[in-house]
């Protein structure tokens, strides 16, 4: 069955452009290095999350294990910023819309295995890929800056609770952002605890 997905990349480039023109306001001179989009792995519950360097350091200062790359990295150890969402109506109108999506689909499975020798279904390679290119589209369009800027932002995907969240993030970050010091810090981040 085909999937009008369309309206759910128009719909998710407009909440991202906007969630991240309010952190740049909110966040004043603090200087964003991450901004995510994060979805459960039942494809469902989207929002996004960012973090600053300032933050980062503050976090480190409080609590010196924090140094763990998967502190600076990991969404959920990002402050939580003191501002709400202006666009969080709009992630719940994309959530209606990915449940609608889902009800109308009747393919395999929504949620994502765990194990990533598991390979996703048509349905979830789909939805994650609307994500990634909306994402990618708003870094084309100068969303997350331009030049030496943008090449200090590193823009990704992830998704909650599950075991394949790192090679979705890896896989997302090298289809969205420019080639830079810090996209290769991003893809290596766990290289020395290996």
């Amino acid at each position: 069955m085909e999937l009008p997905l369309d309206r759910l990349k128009t719909m998710f480039s407009e909440v991202i452009e906007s969630d991240f023109a309010t952190a740049v306001q909110q966040v004043g001179d603090e200087s964003i290095y991450a901004f995510a989009v994060y979805i459960t792995d039942d494809l469902v519950a989207p929002s996004s999350a960012l973090n600053t360097e300032a933050a980062y350091i503050r976090a480190v200062e409080k609590d010196d294990s924090a140094r763990h790359p998967g502190y600076r990295w990991y969404y959920g150890e990002w402050p939580d910023w003191p501002f709400p969402w202006e666009t969080s109506d709009a992630w719940g109108l994309i959530n209606n819309e990915l449940e609608r999506l889902w009800d109308t689909y009747d393919g395999e499975a929504s949620v994502i295995p765990q194990d990533e020798d598991e390979p996703l279904t048509e349905y979830q390679g789909r939805i994650l890929q609307v994500i990634v290119d909306s994402l990618a589209e708003c870094s084309d369009k100068g969303v997350f800056g331009r030049g030496e800027v943008r090449e200090k932002v590193v823009v990704f995907l992830t998704l909650t609770d599950n075991d394949r969240s790192v090679a979705v993030e890896d896989w997302s970050a090298r289809q969205i952002n420019p080639e830079s010091s810090t996209l290769t810090n991003f893809l290596n981040r766990y290289a020395d605890l290996d």
